[in-house]
């Protein structure tokens, strides 16, 4: 459509008076009201049935299941069939994290208690598992994982509607430029690639954190503080918290942006508006303190914090060799068969996240920076920039980024930014429709679909006449379609940006037809993101959804301990049985029960960096009979069985048997509540390791404390837990004499005791466990999960809810 007179609408009007702000483009009269509601969710609905489909069919389940039957995780190999082939191998936290947590979650809210302590794994952790998130919660309403597809769908219903809220009210573009950079904002890719993860819903929130900060900063309403208080507690509580972090900094970032071009100076306005925004954030902050201060206090006990605070970084910046996958994803392949990943990170740790469509990137955004209001428009570039600091290690960026503190987040996720801001000049673009455009791209990758890069044209299939896998690649025909996925994905990019570059003559030489145009640019930049997000998307068969290990519901029907697989069966899988494992992963990672554990490893993997102890093989001797004999360290934790995949050996007898799966199990596992026979008082953390390490460690006869306790030479007693839920433990002790009741459960400083009623001091134990001193004879011990952090993280809440009460009853009453 050609731009006609402006109508005299209320945003046009407002951002011509804004300061920093593009001037108001002459636009025809707008459709009406319903209209535009319908086309607007009509094109979200449809990009997110495009993806998803089939799962919001209830057809599958958007869940990486196939990766299930990779060799040594948890579906038996069928030895006719061979294990499956995986779509992509870099999902699996989907399936062995966040759906065990879910699944979780769900049966702690159905038991009428708020999920904060999770029992299967590491000897029981804190739950830091984003559950006051609006979107789990509405993923955590029902059992069935049909539900991860509906939640999907609300996190784009959110996030477009936001985004067109963002482009209307402090963009001021009319409605289909507004309306196709809300379509596109869900479909890029950080949503695709982090699709299913806790990572991408505070992102969710960006578009209304501007406006938000947009109508505080005006300071014409008292109650858009409170407005940004509530958006920033959602930012805050929806997912992960370095990454709510990162939104909440570009959040700033922006109202200063916004105090800077009212050009001012240090006026009394302008100190006003950044109370304002500095009251908003911590008002928000104290909302969200129920989830904030727990996570805090849990991460602070962790070893993944503790190398993160000593400068370790678990992802360095890539260099400008990153750069070319902003505009062409495809460059290095992808993670996704047939194709292969030939750069160093998985795609969503990469530029590739910050993708939004190549049209978007090299026409649309361009023609926004071509029109009136370009110094304006500059906060956009600068924070697509900003988004692309880390990855490209820009110096003097990345150092700021490394400083105390902001050094906790991991910045190459801050590709977000680089997306909402290419899509934010995007829609300036769409209103404007003018100026030129280099045929480079188009160009590199006409040829590169030609002339494959030597590591995919020759190198695949010297590595596999070399019988190497590379990727999901093992054979011949593999790597053919590996190269038919790179000519394919290079000549598609090679049509988009040969579209582009269409548009743009189309646009020099018939200015007129700038109707034509921005119709045929939002087709465009549609097609482009669904073209990216089509095959990047897993979703499974029902049948493949953690299905009955006839061996591991064997355990669970015998009697009670914990478990941990041998070369197999990484930790939370087993919880699908409802087994617990002595292993965990968390992203945490407790540094004390991970330093106990790690002395049983027989050293067949290190583990990961932010995984220490998922895949952590213990040191094991199975007898003939099926007795197992293990480290006595984890005869202290309490493993009782032993899991492994295929058959047991020659002569040896399995305890449990099924298809690919035996169980051996630990005759000489501790009870979960025993009395040492002595306490030793060790302070310092290597000799008490060491001393736990040693071959001829008792933990029956010695248990090691950090501080004296007063117990006789001779501790004898026996207990018994009557009752348990994940947060409370009640336990009956029958001492003979005074000593040490310890329970073989993960130290936590949110774990209180009570003896016979009586609070009573918990004590660390073995380096990891908690005990008390108990008196001789019989009495009553009860174990409760209270964290203070929990608590002191409600009183912040209820603080905020009264000033927010407050500044509504003064614009009630005013």
């Amino acid at each position: 459509m050609r731009l006609g007179k402006e109508t005299g609408s209320g945003t046009g009007a407002r951002r011509a008076a804004r300061p920093g702000l593009p001037s108001p483009q002459v636009r025809r009269a707008e459709p009406p009201a319903p209209f535009r509601i319908i086309v607007l969710l009509a094109g979200l609905l449809l990009g997110q049935v495009m993806l998803y489909g089939p799962s919001l069919a209830g057809r599958r389940i958007l869940l990486p299941l196939d990766l299930l039957g990779q060799p040594r995780r948890y579906l038996p190999l069928d030895a006719k069939a061979g294990p499956i082939e995986p779509k992509n191998l870099t999902l699996g936290d989907l399936v062995e994290l966040f759906e065990p947590a879910r699944r979780f979650a769900v049966s702690e809210m159905r038991s009428g208690r708020i999920p904060q302590w999770a029992p299967y794994q590491f000897g029981g952790a804190p739950f830091i598992w984003p559950k006051f998130s609006p979107f789990l919660l509405f993923e955590c309403s029902t059992g069935s994982p049909l539900i991860l597809a509906w939640g999907q769908l609300l996190e784009a219903l959110v996030a477009g509607l936001g985004m067109y809220v963002f482009c209307r009210k402090v963009l001021g573009v009319s409605f289909w430029p507004g309306t196709v950079a809300a379509w596109c904002y869900p479909l890029t890719a950080f949503f695709v690639l982090w699709q299913g993860y806790p990572t991408a819903l505070s992102v969710v929130w960006l578009p209304w954190l501007f406006v938000a900060i947009d109508r505080a900063m005006q300071g014409k309403a008292p109650m858009d503080v409170v407005w940004l208080s509530v958006v920033t507690c959602l930012t805050l509580v929806s997912g992960h918290l370095d990454v709510a972090g990162q939104v909440l900094l570009v959040g700033g970032l922006y109202g200063l942006w916004v105090l800077w071009q009212s050009r001012g100076g240090l006026t009394r306005a302008a100190w006003r508006r950044a109370g304002v925004l500095g009251a908003g954030f911590g008002v928000g902050l104290l909302l969200a303190g129920p989830y904030i201060l727990p996570a805090v206090e849990y991460a602070r006990s962790g070893m993944r914090m503790e190398r993160r605070n000593a400068g370790e970084e678990d992802r360095p910046p890539l260099g400008l060799r990153s750069l070319p996958e902003l505009a062409l994803p495809q460059i290095y392949g992808a993670s996704t068969s047939p194709s292969i990943r030939v750069g160093e990170l998985a795609e969503s740790e990469t530029p590739v996240a910050g993708y939004s469509g190549v049209l978007a990137l090299l026409v649309a955004a361009p023609l926004g920076l071509a029109g009136r209001g370009r110094r304006g428009n500059g906060f956009w570039v600068l924070l697509s920039l900003l988004g692309l600091a880390w990855s490209m290690d820009i110096p003097g960026v990345v150092s700021v980024l490394r400083l105390p503190g902001l050094r906790m987040m991991s910045h190459n996720r801050l590709v977000f930014a680089t997306a909402f801001g290419v899509l934010s000049l995007a829609a300036l673009g769409l209103e404007n429709l003018t100026q030129e455009f280099a045929a480079g791209l188009y160009a590199w990758c006409a040829y590169r679909a030609l002339h494959l890069p030597a590591a995919v044209s020759s190198g695949l299939e010297q590595s596999v006449r070399q019988s190497l896998a590379v990727g999901v690649v093992h054979d011949l025909d593999g790597a053919r379609r590996a190269q038919d996925w790179f000519v394919t994905h290079h000549a598609v990019a090679a049509g988009l940006s040969g579209a582009g570059l269409a548009l743009w003559v189309m646009l020099r030489w018939r200015p007129r037809s700038s109707g034509v145009v921005l119709a045929c640019l939002a087709a465009g930049m549609l097609a482009d993101l669904a073209w990216f997000g089509h095959d990047r998307v897993v979703q499974c068969e029902p049948s493949l959804y953690y299905p009955r290990i006839p061996a591991l519901s064997a355990i669970a029907d015998s009697a009670p301990g914990r478990v941990i697989g041998y070369r197999c069966l990484p930790a939370s899988l087993a919880s699908a049985t409802g087994l617990n494992d002595i292993r965990g992963y968390d992203g945490v990672d407790p540094k004390r029960m991970v330093e106990l554990e790690r002395l049983a490893s027989d050293g067949w993997f290190g583990g990961y960096p932010y995984a220490m102890t998922q895949w952590l093989s213990p040191r094991v001797n199975v007898a003939t009979n099926g007795l197992a004999q293990l480290p006595p360290v984890l005869d202290l934790l309490g493993v009782r069985y032993v899991v492994f995949r295929g058959n047991p050996p020659p002569g040896t007898r399995a305890v449990y048997q099924s298809p690919d799966y035996w169980v051996a199990i630990n005759p000489a596992v501790m009870p979960r509540v025993f009395v040492p026979q002595r306490v030793e008082v060790v302070t310092d953390s290597s000799t008490r390791l060491e001393r736990l390490n040693l071959p001829g460690f008792d933990p029956r006869a010695v248990g090691c404390v950090e501080t004296p306790a007063a117990v006789p030479e001779q501790c004898r007693g026996t207990g018994e837990i009557t009752s348990e839920t994940p947060t409370r433990i009640d336990i009956r002790l029958r001492m003979n004499t005074a000593g040490l009741a310890v329970l073989g459960d993960n130290w936590d400083k949110g774990w209180r005791a009570y003896l016979d009623g009586k609070p009573v001091r918990v004590l660390r134990v073995d380096h990891a466990l908690r005990g008390v001193i108990a008196p001789a004879g019989e009495s009553k011990l009860e174990f409760c999960y209270e964290p203070a952090s929990f608590r002191w993280g409600l009183a912040l809440f209820g603080a905020a809810l009264l000033a927010l009460f407050a500044l509504f009853a003064r614009r009630a009453f005013s």
